[in-house]
């Protein structure tokens, strides 16, 4: 077992005298509300999960930098907003990578990496598939980028019982999806458990389409519309991998020298008929998840699609049983991981997490950003400003447990300005990209009228 000596500040300059060892848990199109900890819904039972969340921190205003899962994921995976890298929607896939990845800059430092599930960042260069090798990655088994058409596929450094193979290979893996990532997850850790790791698990779920065993259907026998019974017993799916990757740091002594994140890489898609069968949706529409109680959804940057379930632990080192109401964003992860082993991370557009979740920060005293097609956000403290091709602007007021109900701009004109410019500097940085596609406005036009029609102006 690793021995461990923690200076009294934990930030950039002071943090623990060997690497931890990281994981980063991301589950797919998975709604606000669905976790037990959320204290939201009574139907969803998630108990490895919340016991996660009580030996370290909920975060009730944890955001994704994008609301859709590409976009998302490149943001995670770099600690740069992803329009950096000319990445806004799905539609700009494959892209052209030009930074390093935090899981490369790890592994430069000696970690050994690893990933499973999916990945859903394609580069330019890649040809007709995805290289996890070029996001740092040393041990992989990741899904195919199309389910529909190879939903067994996956490109593994590894077979599915734990041996090495020659080199990377295509398989063609006949168990539970949500089940192969916990596996490849929990074998990784056994073989890498003596040497600081870092491991990725970005499980293929709640995201359509639907699939679950009857060992987690068994679970909600009385759940419904169909996609909501599914949604459930997917996400106890993930909850009992998480219980696993728990029950292997526990085993060799390693949870306190572990640093966890979980979280969800957007908000769930809410359209559809939600009273069809599971086999008759569509794979964009509804997966049975909820946002609860945030307004909007997928592809949105109202609440609904940037929201998501957001917690993090390190037991020994973050203090348990904290929520906080600090907005913090995925950005953040790597700019956390990265500090605790002095890497370099100026170039990052994240926050260190340390000094807050440990107590010797009170807030981050920043501004989040957003931007898609025709909408753009900004977040500040407990005001947010938002504004897409069509209707807008909005400033709500954040502090409230139902957010984005009410429009307090005419109220506030100046915070409202002062947003704006602050907004607009950004949007300069970042490199904002003069045109959006036809298709993208239309998509948003439908939606914001779905979801904010009934927002009221004070």
């Amino acid at each position: 077992m690793k021995q461990w000596i923690v200076a009294g500040c934990i930030g950039a300059s002071a943090f623990a005298a060997q690497q931890p060892n990281i994981i980063v848990i991301l589950t797919d199109d998975h709604g606000y509300a669905d976790l037990g900890c959320q204290g939201m819904l009574d139907d969803v039972r998630t108990p490895n999960i919340d016991r996660m969340a009580e030996r370290g921190v909920r975060f009730t205003n944890g955001y994704v930098s994008a609301p859709i899962c590409g976009p998302s994921r490149a943001g995670l995976m770099t600690g740069r907003y992803q329009q950096r890298m000319g990445v806004e929607t799905n539609a700009d896939l494959p892209f052209e990578l030009n930074t390093v990845p935090f899981p490369e800059r790890l592994r430069k430092t000696g970690y050994r990496t690893g990933m499973t599930g999916k990945l859903h960042l394609p580069l330019k260069g890649d040809g007709h598939g995805e290289d996890p090798r070029r996001w740092g990655f040393d041990e992989y088994a990741m899904k195919a980028g199309d389910f529909r058409v190879a939903p067994k596929r996956r490109l593994c450094t590894h077979s599915p019982d734990g041996e090495q193979l020659p080199g990377p290979k295509w398989m063609d893996i006949d168990d539970y999806r949500l089940d192969v990532s916990s596996d490849f997850a929990v074998q990784f850790i056994e073989r890498n458990h003596d040497e600081p790791f870092f491991l990725y698990v970005a499980y293929f779920g709640p995201h359509t389409p639907l699939e679950a065993t009857e060992k987690y259907l068994s679970r909600f026998p009385d759940a419904e519309p169909p996609a909501r019974r599914y949604a459930l017993a997917m996400i106890s799916a993930i909850d009992d991998g998480v219980g696993r990757i728990f029950q292997t740091l526990e085993k060799y002594k390693i949870e306190d020298e572990t640093m966890i994140f979980f979280m969800g890489d957007n908000g769930a898609p809410l359209k559809g008929q939600r009273t069809l069968p599971v086999d008759q949706l569509d794979y964009n529409e509804w997966d049975g998840s909820l946002n609860s109680p945030m307004l909007g959804e997928k592809v949105m940057i109202g609440e609904g699609g940037i929201r998501v379930p957001w917690l993090m632990c390190w037991p020994g080192t973050v203090p348990a049983g904290q929520v906080m109401d600090e907005p913090v964003i995925t950005l953040d992860v790597a700019a956390t991981a990265l500090a605790v082993n002095r890497i370099d991370a100026e170039d990052l557009d994240g926050a260190n997490l340390l000094p807050l979740v440990t107590g010797q920060q009170k807030e981050l005293s920043r501004s989040l950003c957003w931007m898609l097609g025709g909408q753009t956000a900004i977040r500040s403290g407990k005001w947010k400003l938002l504004q897409t091709a069509d209707c807008g602007p909005f400033l709500f007021d954040m502090s409230v447990t139902e957010p984005e109900r009410v429009n307090l701009i005419g109220q506030n004109p100046e915070i409202a300005d002062g947003l704006q410019k602050t907004l607009e500097k950004w949007k300069t940085d970042i490199g904002r990209r003069g045109w959006v596609r036809d298709a993208q406005l239309n998509l948003e036009k439908s939606l914001y009228k779905t979801h904010y029609s009934g927002v009221s102006c004070d």
